[in-house]
């Protein structure tokens, strides 16, 4: 039985009045669960995750990213203009949707995601940075600035609350850090002191230097993080001494920024990030925190962009996810490779891919084949069938309808009346839902598109609603005016439906910011103007956040009963295609009068009897005095139209009708067939 939608006014002041009170933190619901991390530390990542392989797509995918220029100056601050460093930043601000809270242990603060980020052998807890021991009693966490804080223009927020920059660090070792630049020290100075965790030395630092040096398992580590500072903040430091008026403007929490350079040379931050490859833990915790943020560390999956960044050569030898570097070179040292190649061909949805395998040695990597998409043609107009000349299969587009009620499952669009959009499926460079210009037939039903944004109802147990497409919820978020899909999981995905009358609802999430430092509750209302997003309540535009709910409806077959029509293939057979499902079997034609009674399709103009003294070689359609599978062939491109008899001679037709009853069809293609077979042995 399906559910009444329940929230009234009455009650959302009534959660407000409690949330008032109670941290906003966020509760379990139905979105996909963090999971905890279970990579391993050191051991070499040689292959994408699939978060990694789908991230880059586009004018951001790695055959664009790969041709764009670098800049060889070796300053970071005139590297910044680059092609390359610009679309870099593009990729990665445009994709974080999500901003965690510096401070606390809630379910959005650092912290509680460290739990599943940084999480030790997929249990609870975390490694500190700089060491690889495990959380436990005996150490104090730290909140770790690997980009020191006083060298950026950040503080606790953007680039100071970022889950790919903000590590948990051993109290004191962390202190006994500072801010110093990265360098090498061991070997280099004559005097420095070290920092031990678990009875091992884990960094080696000189005040007097300015210098420190982490243990060199986790040097490629820092590497990949301070690159990621440096693109996605744009801070201009990396390398150099930078003035006020070449470094960017600080964020309203933050009050020093002294331009001091976080690495002490560009060989030393290149040599630590090939002497420490990215190992599986590292690509894990790149998954997990695209999953809360939105965005990805590039360096972690293509450390090879430092190097392009910077217009130096990529080291042929070093082993990284994509295998790129090892390719960028024709050759491995010893080896003259002979490549085998194991293809397996993209479909419209699916991806193929190209596998190279040499033969002298054992080294391979695969190279992607992207889906190719369908290839649409409209068949029926009146029942939008549409057949995909790709992958030869047929397509229903679906109708919606206005619904009252939701339930756990349901399929739906959301729809504004007052503008006649319905939300799209892809975000705006704002931060918003495209809007999909459309109408109502006179029946009432919205015609779903592919460009809509084709929602599955998830009931949460508090009375809230979610809404899942493409894997990701419809998420609203901090401060309003923005409205985007992720997979979070938080109370940002959670939206509660309020009836306004005459079949449309207000949809509210009821979210929280911080102002002045403290957090406030506020109602945000999904509303449409030019597109899709989230503000407070504005009573003159009332009618924009009016919002209605359009769902599929059940099929009436139900995977039984087909109601099907009949669309003819040309060549003596018919798809029977269910209108309701899109089922879809082949059938024989049947005739009346040389036309299917079903299909409409007009058989080939009679062929008198052969008569028993005629010269005819049945199944010889090319009329070569043989019977093979090219007649077979050009025999099936005859009856599509794609041939001609008269291509082939004057006994052509005659010979064509093996089953001999005045008619060429497919059936006469299925009897060579079986000549050919050797299941029956003449064709007279």
């Amino acid at each position: 039985m399906k559910k009444r939608f329940k929230m009234t006014v009455s009650i959302m002041l009534a959660m407000m009045l409690i949330l008032s009170t109670v941290a906003f933190a966020g509760s379990a619901s139905a979105a996909t669960k963090l999971t905890y991390n279970d990579g391993v530390r050191h051991e070499v990542c040689t292959s994408f995750s699939k978060n990694a392989d789908e991230y880059y797509s586009g004018k951001y995918s790695f055959d664009n990213l790969k041709l764009m220029e670098g800049n060889d100056s070796g300053s970071s601050l005139t590297a910044m203009e680059s092609e390359l460093f610009e679309s870099l930043y593009g990729l990665m601000s445009d994709t974080q949707s999500y901003y965690p809270k510096y401070a606390g242990y809630t379910k959005n603060s650092l912290a509680h995601y460290w739990e599943y980020t940084d999480a030790a052998d997929g249990e609870p807890g975390y490694y500190y940075f700089y060491t690889d021991c495990k959380k436990n009693d005996k150490y104090t966490m730290n909140r770790e600035h690997v980009w020191a804080k006083s060298n950026a223009s950040f503080y606790q927020k953007n680039g100071g609350s970022d889950l790919h920059h903000l590590r948990p660090a051993v109290d004191y070792v962390n202190s006994s850090r500072s801010n110093y630049m990265f360098g090498n020290v061991k070997g280099v100075l004559k005097n420095y002191d070290t920092a031990v965790a678990n009875d091992t030395d884990v960094i080696w630092y000189s005040k007097a230097d300015n210098l420190v040096e982490v243990a060199d398992n986790v040097k490629g580590d820092v590497a990949r993080i301070i690159m990621y500072v440096y693109v996605r903040w744009q801070q201009p430091n990396l390398l150099e001494q930078v003035t006020g008026r070449n470094l960017p403007e600080m964020d309203a929490d933050d009050s020093q920024n002294d331009g001091k350079p976080i690495f002490e040379s560009l060989d030393t931050l290149l040599e630590w990030m090939e002497q420490d490859p990215v190992d599986t833990w590292e690509m894990r915790r790149n998954d997990l925190v695209e999953q809360i943020q939105g965005n990805r560390n590039v360096f972690i999956d293509y450390p090879e962009l430092t190097w392009m960044l910077f217009d130096e050569a990529i080291p042929s030898d070093m082993q990284t996810p994509s295998g790129y570097a090892l390719t960028f070179e024709e050759t491995e040292p010893g080896c003259k490779h002979d490549y085998h190649v194991t293809s397996q061909n993209a479909t419209c949805t699916a991806d193929g891919y190209n596998k190279y395998e040499c033969q002298n040695c054992n080294y391979s990597y695969v190279e992607k084949v992207h889906a190719t998409g369908h290839s649409f043609e409209c068949v029926d107009e009146n029942l939008n069938i549409y057949y995909c000349n790709v992958c030869h299969k047929y397509e229903i587009i679906k109708y919606l309808y206005s619904t009252k009620t939701l339930n756990d499952g349901d399929s739906v669009v959301i729809y504004c009346p007052s503008v006649g959009k319905a939300m799209g499926s892809t975000t705006t460079e704002k931060q918003r839902m495209k809007s999909i210009p459309t109408q109502l037939d006179t029946n009432g039903a919205l015609t779903l598109s592919d460009d809509m944004a084709l929602f599955t109802v998830i009931e949460n147990d508090d009375g809230t609603y979610s809404f899942l497409g493409k894997g990701m919820y419809l998420t609203c978020t901090e401060k309003g005016s923005g409205l985007y899909l992720s997979d979070r999981d938080d109370d940002y995905i959670k939206w509660y439906i309020e009836d306004a009358g005459h079949d449309s609802f207000y949809i509210v999430n009821l979210s929280s910011k911080y102002v002045n430092g403290q957090e406030e509750t506020l109602l945000q209302y999904i509303e449409c103007y030019d597109d899709f997003t989230s503000y407070r309540m504005n009573e003159n535009q009332h009618s924009l956040f009016l919002m209605q709910f359009y769902g599929i409806n059940e099929s009436e077959c139900s995977g039984e009963n087909h109601k099907c029509v009949s669309i003819s293939n040309n060549d003596g057979t018919h798809s029977c295609v269910c209108k309701e499902c899109g089922h879809t079997e082949d059938e024989e034609c049947i005739y009346e009068d040389n036309i299917c009674i079903a299909c409409g399709f007009e058989r080939s103009e009679y062929i008198p009897p052969v008569s028993a003294d005629d010269n005819t070689m049945h199944g010889d359609v090319n009329c070569d005095g043989t019977v093979t599978i090219e007649d077979v062939t050009i025999l099936q491109k005859i009856l599509a139209s794609l041939a001609s008899y008269d291509d082939y001679g004057k006994a052509s037709k005659k010979n064509a009708d093996c089953s001999h009853d005045g008619y060429v069809t497919m059936l006469d293609v299925t009897t060579i067939q079986k000549y050919l077979a050797n299941i029956i042995k003449s064709l007279d």
